[in-house]
């Protein structure tokens, strides 16, 4: 919220924010992987996005990757906040040595597919829980090694946790913050449009030669 606020008083000059932390069925069930097919589209919004619908939130925050597509009826996706670094990171067990084994923890497999391209001989294993429980995991040895969104780190000021940068594709929207609305309030709609990146986004435009003309081809070969 640190990251978003800034912006939102940008958008709403004057206007006192009352934030308010809600758990989600994500945040409460640490069993489940999330590779399990039974995990849901809004496995970390269900609850916010119930609360938006009732009113009892005007704006809600959340991370981009995680919302569900499309979403619940009478919301929308007001603006896209400025990416931070969408790269991952590997945070490494003091004293583990990757390049000859160990257990890497992710519950993503197209971070799995990636890490063990660099890693061929360590193995990785279902991790949950928030950015804290997970470095403890590996601090306890339950795990050599961690991926994790290197933008989470730096938001909570851990970014010297940080073994190695991993040069890879990330899940598309990593990094981004999106604030939802719900359909009817067209007030905040039309704030929300000074912050929303998306209004900036790139243009590209196809040129063509033009018309036949005598020397066309020697213009446009």
């Amino acid at each position: 919220m640190d990251e978003a606020l800034p912006l939102l008083e940008k958008a709403f000059p004057q206007t006192e924010f009352i934030v308010d932390v809600l758990e989600t069925i994500g945040d409460r069930d640490l069993a489940t992987p999330l590779t399990d097919a039974s995990v849901p589209s809004d496995f970390f919004s269900r609850e916010l996005d119930e609360a938006q619908i009732r009113g009892d939130a005007d704006l809600v925050i959340h991370s981009a990757k995680d919302l569900p597509d499309p979403l619940p009826e009478g919301l929308i996706l007001a603006a896209m906040l400025p990416a931070r670094d969408t790269r991952d990171a590997l945070v490494v067990r003091e004293g583990a040595d990757l390049s000859t084994g160990g257990v890497i923890g992710t519950s993503s497999p197209v971070r799995e597919k990636a890490i063990l391209e660099l890693y061929p001989k360590a193995k990785c294993a279902s991790i949950r829980g928030d950015i804290y429980r997970r470095l403890a995991q590996v601090d306890e040895g339950a795990y050599d090694a961690v991926i994790i969104a290197g933008c989470a780190l730096q938001r909570i000021g851990l970014e010297d946790r940080i073994t190695e940068w991993l040069d890879y594709e990330t899940t598309p929207l990593q990094g981004r913050l999106a604030v939802t609305v719900r359909s009817d309030r067209t007030d905040l709609l039309l704030a929300l449009r000074e912050i929303d990146v998306r209004r900036s986004a790139g243009l590209v435009a196809m040129v063509g030669c033009p018309a036949p003309m005598p020397d066309c081809w020697e213009a446009c070969p």
